[in-house]
């Protein structure tokens, strides 16, 4: 077994303390940083995030991580986002304006939105159950205790369209459905927050772990 070092990437935005505690519940090395060259030596990255699509591409501008996680990617390192985290994997966001994403895994971020039929408040906020897609095989949810009565915490005005095959999971708020988790080969995502969700949301950090060690 591998010696596991997580980096949690500090971009500017995100519930990174919260996330860093979560891994510790886990017993598991964690680091907060917006060091290249950490990132690239750790063997699990991290990309958390809350807040705009527009604001978290400028934080990782700033602190020139953007070649560094699709390099890391292409070696297949594991990578795993979170919420906006999430979204920054996709190609393209239309949050307040048109801005490209790191293009790790096929898809969009758009709108949620509030039907006449089926009104709901925005941003959904709150405890939502997660339905998983028979056809795909992921380890994220193969094998495990994660069913349709588990629930976790979702905080998010934008939702992630994305391709079948690399669809886990997906969420139904209203007449929205979308992508609650993701997977492209090493690069998965969480739109909800495993570090707010109770046990269950620690069990699937612990599976992004174990994908390597």
């Amino acid at each position: 077994m591998i010696s596991v070092r997580v980096a949690i990437i500090d971009y500017g935005v995100g519930n990174i303390l919260n996330i860093k505690r979560a891994f510790n519940a886990l017993s598991i090395s964690a680091e907060i940083t917006s060091s290249p060259k950490y990132i690239a030596d750790a063997t699990h990255i991290l990309l958390p995030g809350v807040g705009a699509f527009g604001a978290g591409l400028e934080g990782l501008d700033k602190h020139n991580l953007n070649d560094t996680i699709q390099n890391e990617s292409k070696k297949g390192k594991p990578i795993l986002g979170i919420c906006l985290g999430m979204q920054l994997l996709l190609n393209k966001s239309y949050e307040f304006g048109e801005w490209q994403g790191l293009g790790l895994i096929p898809g969009d971020v758009v709108p949620l939105k509030s039907s006449t039929d089926n009104p709901v408040k925005i941003p959904q906020v709150g405890w939502n159950s997660i339905h998983t897609e028979s056809s795909n095989d992921s380890f994220i949810l193969k094998n495990s205790d994660q069913n349709e009565d588990n629930f976790y915490y979702f905080n998010h005005s934008f939702q992630v369209q994305t391709q079948k095959e690399y669809c886990v999971s997906t969420c139904s708020y209203g007449s929205n459905t979308f992508a609650a988790i993701i997977q492209k080969d090493n690069v998965i995502g969480y739109q909800f927050h495993p570090e707010l969700s109770g046990d269950d949301g620690l069990s699937l950090l612990n599976r992004f772990i174990k994908y390597l060690a």
